[in-house]
C-alpha cells in the first residue's frame, strides 16, 4: 500500500510531502547526515561500527550510532584520526578494545602514546613497509615531484611527526638510502634528533633476527626509487 505520508526514520515526524521531509531537522537526524555526508562523520560511523563488531554487540545500524551515548566520542577520535595520521583504523580500535578503553578515552594523549609504543609489534614490517611506502608515493604524486624528491622538500618537524605517527616506519626508513642523505643534508640537531627516533643499534639487531625480510624490503624500497 502506498504510503500518503512521509516519515523521519529518526523521529517518526511525518510530512506530507519529499520536500517537507528533506528540510526537516530533528538532532537525530542532523547526525546521521553528519555521519553520511562529512569526512569526520564517516570515519566516526566507520569506527562504531568496528568497535560494535569487535565487542559482539548486535548488527551496527546509523539509527543506533546517532543515538549512542558515546557519538560525540566518535566524532572528538575521529578528528583525533585525522590530526594524528593514525595509519590503521581497525588496527587502533583493535587495541581499544583489547585495553578495554571505552570511546571517550580513544583520544587521550596516553592512551594514543600506548598504541604508539606497541605498534612495531603490532603491525609487522611488510605492513609497515606498506603504510610507509604508499604514503611517501602518494605525497609525491600529489604535490608533483619524485619519491625521491619528497626527501628534499619535507621538513625534520614533518618527518618527525611521519615517524611519530609511525606513517613513516623506522625501520623501513632506515633502509632507504634518501633518508640517509636526508641525515648528511640536514643540521646536526635535526639529525640527531632524526636518529634518536629511528635508532641504527636497535633496528640493525632486529634486522639481523629477519635477513629474508631485510632483503625483502630493500627490493621493495628499491622499486620507489628511494
Amino acid at each position: 500500500m502506498k504510503l500518503d505520508f512521509f516519515e523521519c526514520r529518526f523521529c517518526d515526524k511525518r510530512y506530507n510531502t519529499a520536500a517537507g521531509l528533506k528540510r526537516h531537522k530533528c538532532p537525530s537526524k542532523e547526525r546521521a547526515d553528519f555521519c553520511l555526508e562529512t569526512k569526520y562523520g564517516k570515519t566516526a560511523f566507520e569506527a562504531y561500527c568496528i568497535w560494535v563488531r569487535m565487542r559482539g554487540y548486535v548488527k551496527p545500524e546509523l539509527e543506533a550510532c546517532v543515538d549512542s551515548k558515546y557519538f560525540t566520542s566518535f566524532v572528538k577520535f575521529s578528528r583525533f584520526f585525522y590530526e594524528s595520521s593514525i595509519p590503521l583504523l581497525q588496527n587502533y580500535i583493535e587495541f581499544m578494545v583489547e585495553k578495554d578503553f571505552l570511546p571517550q578515552l580513544w583520544s587521550h594523549p596516553e592512551v594514543y602514546s600506548q598504541y604508539i609504543t606497541s605498534f612495531d609489534s603490532r603491525v609487522d614490517l611488510m605492513e609497515q613497509a606498506k603504510i610507509t611506502l604508499t604514503y611517501i608515493d602518494a605525497v609525491a604524486a600529489k604535490v608533483g615531484i619524485t619519491n625521491e624528491e619528497l626527501f628534499g622538500v619535507m621538513t625534520t618537524h614533518e618527518m618527525v611527526k611521519m615517524i611519530r605517527s609511525r606513517r613513516f616506519s623506522p625501520t623501513v626508513l632506515y633502509l632507504m638510502k634518501s633518508y640517509h642523505r636526508y641525515l648528511v643534508e640536514c643540521t646536526e640537531s635535526d639529525a640527531a634528533i632524526l636518529q634518536s627516533m629511528v635508532p641504527e643499534t636497535t633496528i640493525n639487531r632486529k634486522l639481523a633476527k629477519n635477513p629474508k625480510t631485510k632483503e625483502m624490503l630493500r627490493g621493495i624500497i628499491k622499486q620507489y626509487e628511494l
